[in-house]
Order: structure tokens, then sequence, then C-alpha cells
């Protein structure tokens, strides 16, 4: 899969310390997929790292949307959860 970067992400990215590699990490290993339901967006979530990773997901690109750091990315994630706003991603079986 292919991963582009907006330049809203590219900024965040940068004010916020992100490498590129850091997002190559969550996307490739994350601790937990989430759905953004008012988006549709993928939400990867890397507990260790306090890094969330927002995306648009086609068949063959992951268009990184925004970054999120958070010290206590636990409580912001279960938050989102509660309020109906993040979902189990639910991956399609071929």
């Amino acid at each position: 899969m292919r991963i582009v970067f907006t330049e809203h992400a590219l900024r965040r990215m940068e004010e916020r310390g992100v490498t590129r590699e850091d997002v190559y990490e969550v996307l490739g290993e994350p601790d937990e997929l989430l759905l953004d339901t008012e988006t549709g967006r993928l939400v990867a979530v890397k507990y260790g790292a306090g890094l969330c990773v927002v995306a648009d997901i086609t068949e063959d690109v992951a268009k990184v949307v925004t970054v999120l750091i958070n010290s206590n990315l636990e409580r912001l994630v279960e938050r989102r959860k509660r309020k109906g706003r993040w979902a189990p991603w639910l991956r399609r079986q071929d």
C-alpha cells in the first residue's frame, strides 16, 4: 500500500516532532485500528508512542490526513469510543 501525506499532516508532523518513519510504524504495526464514524477515516493507534495517525484508505493508498499526539492516549481513545465517535475497524474478509 502506498502512503501519501496531505499538507496538513506534514505541518502537524513538523509541529509535533513526528517523522514519516513514526507514521509508517503506526500504520504498519498499530496497537489498535478504529473507524472515525463521522468521517469514515481510519485511526491507527500506537499507545507506547502516544500517537494516532488518521488516514483516508482506498484499495491501494493510505492518505494521511493528520497525526495526534497525546500523553494520555488511552483516555482520549476511550472517551471517543464511549461517545461513539471511534468504533472498532472491521476488515473485510475475502
